[in-house]
């Protein structure tokens, strides 16, 4: 019985699925899930629930139960931010549009991600980048004029956005 190690920058939705697929493959009745199924848990009745897919993959990585792996893997997640957050700030001031784009959408916490409570953020970081202080409430058109030609949005339909609460995920830079 060998233990995988987790990726370097592990995806709670990636072993979802993957447990997922596990569960598939046992109830299509592929012989290698079934063998890695009752490697595991050699009394498990197939085909395996879900619950018992994510038991089984916990365990290939060396972890007691799902639980245990996913706290593992936020924790890692949590230092993974940080260093997204770094990526952001130089992809930012380079004006890497597609690098950030591909940033978020490996790490979609930097939209939330605030260094402190008086932080603008993401947006904070790019307003900040032209000059500007972060106030998605201002009402100043200014900041329209200095916003990244290459953002798929207004500045001030951004900030209009933002300030009627709208969540920051239907921001497409």
């Amino acid at each position: 019985m060998s233990i995988s190690k987790l990726p370097v920058h592990p995806s709670l939705e990636s072993l979802r699925k993957q447990a997922k697929k596990l569960a598939r493959d046992i109830l299509a009745g592929h012989s290698g899930a079934i063998a890695r199924a009752r490697a595991q848990l050699p009394k498990a009745e197939m085909p395996l629930s879900q619950r018992d897919a994510q038991l089984v993959l916990a365990r290939e990585y060396g972890f007691p139960g799902w639980k245990d792996l996913v706290q593992e893997v936020k924790q890692l997640l949590g230092q993974g931010v940080e260093w997204a957050v770094s990526e952001a700030r130089r992809f930012i001031h380079d004006n890497n549009v597609e690098g950030l784009r591909q940033l978020l959408a490996e790490y979609p916490a930097l939209l939330f991600w605030k260094a402190n409570e008086n932080d603008g953020g993401l947006l904070g970081m790019a307003t900040g980048s032209y000059g500007d202080s972060f106030d998605p409430l201002a009402s100043s058109t200014s900041r329209a004029r200095h916003a990244p030609s290459s953002c798929s949005m207004p500045a001030r339909s951004l900030r209009r956005r933002y300030a009627m609460g709208s969540s920051p995920r239907a921001l497409r830079f």
